[in-house]
């Protein structure tokens, strides 16, 4: 996960530093803008603001959305890919050879960056809710998911 200030927000300096490096190294080849995807969460409208920053390359932001235990599943099963920023044409391409009959949506990189947040926090509540309106001190609720099979929200289409 992205690190936190002690504030709460978001730090995205490890982010802004790595995007630096990258900018510095595609100045010798500047011949054609290089393209970096960023996954990690971060605050709406940073795409934006790096993009401002950083003339060499093409900042585009393509939020994931894996959960610990089934990372490497729920990247190869997901059910929609986002991706926003000027960007975005190049990496969809890269995309759709691996993920031919996955949905891939192309918007801003400020709505896709909201997406991640909205979906985090959408599935968040829901299961919350979800777990508050079936909790029982007479059921195994943990066991019952398991059993179920019932995975991230992030399995589901929204």
């Amino acid at each position: 996960p992205t690190p936190m200030k002690k504030s709460g927000e978001c730090d995205i300096r490890i982010l802004e530093d790595s995007i630096s490096q990258i900018n510095d190294l595609c100045k010798k080849d500047s011949k054609i803008k290089k393209v970096v995807v960023i996954k990690s969460t971060v605050p709406p409208g940073t795409t934006s603001f790096l993009n401002s920053k950083y003339e060499n390359i093409k900042i585009v932001f393509s939020p994931e959305f894996l959960t610990e235990a089934n990372s490497y599943d729920d990247f190869k099963n997901q059910n929609r890919i986002i991706i926003g920023g000027d960007g975005a044409k190049k990496v969809k391409q890269m995309f759709r050879k691996p993920f031919p009959n996955i949905p891939i949506v192309v918007t801003k990189s400020d709505t896709a960056e909201m997406v991640k947040y909205f979906i985090n926090c959408f599935c968040k509540s829901w299961k919350i809710d979800f777990s508050n309106i079936f909790l029982d001190d007479r059921v195994d609720f943990p066991c019952v998911c398991k059993k179920k099979n019932i995975r991230s929200c992030s399995q589901h289409t929204f």
